[in-house]
């Protein structure tokens, strides 16, 4: 009876903490910087690229008045050079911008009222506000095609802080990210408009599709030591599994890699080999990736890839029966090497 009551005590307490949600933000910066002609809110004469995303979630349905970014410690303009409608490279000098419904305003301060909603209260369960870079020139002067490459402008972190719904004559600090809060006081760390460490472009920022720039980590699970009469032709056993996380990828974008399987002898067939080195006994099987029979060091496509994680299993099949019972008893293992390599790249 007393271990029902301590199972029914956490339950309540889990409840209740989801009851009494406080307002959170998450920010992520744009995967690729490109620019491109304005959208609602903006317009077609507007020049932009999207710096990131700032996520407020409100599960109370709080009212969330004013947002600011403070403690902003990078610059409020830039200047980027490329390409122009005289045909020659100019300089062009960008601003700040957030962007959230159907309004949008110069990010102008760099202590408080970056973000400032006039007039506006937000209580959506879910409010989403764009950080831009926007251009001081009209678009029809950018060349499409072309890439713009950062001259001056450091792009720095924030804090952020809303109105105190009981107390409008204060502002209280939101949790961005993760942020530890400790009430009146700042936090210990801020935000990077760019990815974490970068206060300029890594790159030019082209002027249409973005430049890829997707990173792919391959792991390899292996499976436990698999009984060989479950790889008898007919049957097959998974041995392992091939995942792939992918970062800084577009979202639904499906994406493609080669992948290759290799033996530490580099041929295109495989074997099982005794572990005695005295005794050179070697059992062939077939490897499979997915429904798919490799053959060692020719690349299979894999593709349909979607961020931010996929996965295909790895098969043994295709042991002779007579063959395997004929074999000297043991342990017989093979190492086998993956490699992948990106589409294009």
């Amino acid at each position: 009876m007393s271990i029902k009551r301590q199972i029914s005590a956490l339950l309540f307490i889990l409840v209740a903490n989801i009851l009494s949600a406080d307002i959170t933000v998450n920010y992520t910066p744009s995967p690729y910087l490109y620019f491109e002609r304005g959208n609602a809110p903006f317009n077609q004469n507007d020049f932009v690229a999207k710096l990131g995303t700032l996520v407020f979630d409100n599960p109370d349905g709080d009212i969330i008045q004013d947002p600011l970014l403070l403690s902003y410690n990078g610059d409020l303009q830039f200047t980027f050079t490329g390409e122009m409608d005289h045909d020659r490279p100019e300089d062009s000098n960008f601003r700040l911008a957030s962007a959230w419904n159907n309004n949008w305003r110069y990010i102008d301060n760099q202590t408080s009222h970056l973000l400032k909603n006039e007039n506006m209260e937000l209580t959506d369960g879910t409010v989403t506000i764009g950080i831009y870079l926007i251009s001081t020139q009209n678009a029809h002067r950018y060349i499409e095609g072309e890439i713009y490459t950062w001259k001056s402008g450091i792009f720095g972190s924030f804090n952020l802080q809303i109105q105190d719904e009981d107390d409008q004559n204060n502002n209280v600090y939101v949790p961005v990210n993760g942020q530890e809060i400790i009430e009146g006081q700042p936090p210990s760390s801020t935000t990077s408009l760019l990815e974490p460490g970068e206060t300029i472009p890594d790159d030019p920022i082209p002027y249409g599709d973005p430049i890829e720039q997707v990173n792919f980590l391959l792991s390899i699970v292996q499976e436990e030591a698999f009984p060989i009469e479950e790889a008898y032709t007919g049957s097959q056993i998974q041995v392992a599994e091939a995942q792939l996380i992918l970062q800084n990828a577009i979202e639904s974008f499906p994406y493609a890699v080669n992948i290759t399987f290799r033996n530490a002898q580099n041929n295109p067939d495989f074997y099982l080999r005794l572990n005695n080195e005295e005794i050179p006994y070697t059992i062939p099987y077939t490897l499979l990736f997915g429904t798919r029979e490799v053959t060692g060091g020719v690349p299979l496509l894999w593709e349909d890839i979607l961020a931010p994680f996929s996965s295909i299993p790895i098969f043994i099949a295709g042991i002779v029966k007579t063959q395997a019972e004929a074999a000297v008893a043991g342990i017989y293992k093979d190492t086998i090497f993956v490699e992948i390599t990106p589409i294009d790249s």
